[in-house]
């Protein structure tokens, strides 16, 4: 699997998770995060998967969507690359993040919010094994969140 493609699943996750949480913030291991599905599937290395993970999150932090409290060092002090955050406590999404995921997508008439939208897309390809899938609803998601379509 390709990093962009991890991505797109994670940022799809970490939607779905601080949505269903809301406004309860989670505190989340990522050596936990990738033992469970969607993540356990995916061939790839463990210290890789934890790291796209944290990464993601990082990004979606700098872009608003949802903020912690605390995380351990991003960079490995003895060559400064990138090594995986562990831990991140107290995530929860910004009002920026709550406003893109309440919002009803466009192209759908039915009330069904975004958030709803990517909880049940989730769900549906995770127990058909469509993981490819995701990358399509990711993808519209991403975008509409950098041009803050919502």
């Amino acid at each position: 699997m390709k990093n962009i493609e991890l991505f797109d699943i994670a940022v799809l996750h970490f939607a779905d998770k601080l949505y269903k949480n809301f406004p309860v913030c989670v505190n989340v291991d990522m050596y936990e995060e990738i033992k469970k599905e969607p993540f356990a599937s995916v061939r790839m290395d463990e210290f890789k998967k934890a790291l796209i993970l944290s990464e993601t999150v990082f990004w979606l932090e700098e872009n608003g969507f949802l903020k912690f409290e605390h995380n351990t060092n991003r960079l490995n002090p003895s060559n400064l690359e990138p090594i995986p955050s562990q831990f991140f406590d107290c995530m929860r999404l910004t009002a920026k993040g709550l406003s893109i995921l309440k919002a009803p997508p466009k192209a759908i008439e039915k009330k069904e919010s975004m958030g709803e939208k990517i909880a049940n897309d989730l769900q549906v390809a995770v127990t058909q094994k469509t993981l490819s899938k995701i990358s399509d609803i990711a993808a519209d998601f991403i975008t509409k969140l950098a041009l803050n379509m919502f």
